[in-house]
């Protein structure tokens, strides 16, 4: 059975990616933690510019064809559109 997020979390109790914390020590850990949960507005501030950002790359424009490289064009944004969807992973 596929795991799923909680819904309704109050906004001091987000999930935190344990990538955050990788090679931290105890009290890097804990200090990081506490910045987390005090930055919600601006977590929530990145994730919307993001969100925004990626579907705006995701739209096909007509003008791209017209390029003799359009699929060099394509795949650079593919690739930044990827770029976006590991960030967002990364915040709650």
């Amino acid at each position: 059975m596929p795991k799923q997020k909680p819904k309704n979390l109050p906004q001091n109790d987000r999930r935190i990616s344990t990538e955050w914390f990788y090679g931290l020590d105890p009290s890097e850990h804990q200090q990081l933690e506490q910045v987390w949960r005090n930055s919600t507005y601006l977590t929530d501030r990145l994730k919307g510019i993001l969100e925004r950002r990626l579907k705006v790359l995701e739209i096909d424009k007509e003008d791209d064809y017209n390029n003799p490289q359009w699929s060099v064009v394509r795949a650079d944004r593919n690739g930044v559109a990827r770029a976006f969807r590991e960030i967002l992973r990364l915040l709650p």
